[in-house]
């Protein structure tokens, strides 16, 4: 593994980006690394924390209805 990241054990598969963790968060711009919050693996291989994604889906979803 060359993400450079601690995983759930039930986690058998992921798209492995190399230091993945190793940027900010594209929505609040915290870095991932060293943040104490909940990080989100998206499935392509992105991440972001969760809350962010939680916020940013909600809006997405309001602004399609």
């Amino acid at each position: 593994m060359k993400c450079n990241c601690c995983l759930g054990m039930r986690l058998s598969e992921h798209r492995c980006r190399e230091k993945g963790l190793e940027t900010n968060c594209p929505i609040c711009g915290d870095f991932l690394f060293t943040s104490i919050a909940a990080v989100r693996a998206l499935p392509c291989g992105h991440f972001m924390h969760s809350t962010c994604f939680q916020v940013l889906a909600s809006k997405i979803i309001i602004f399609l209805f």
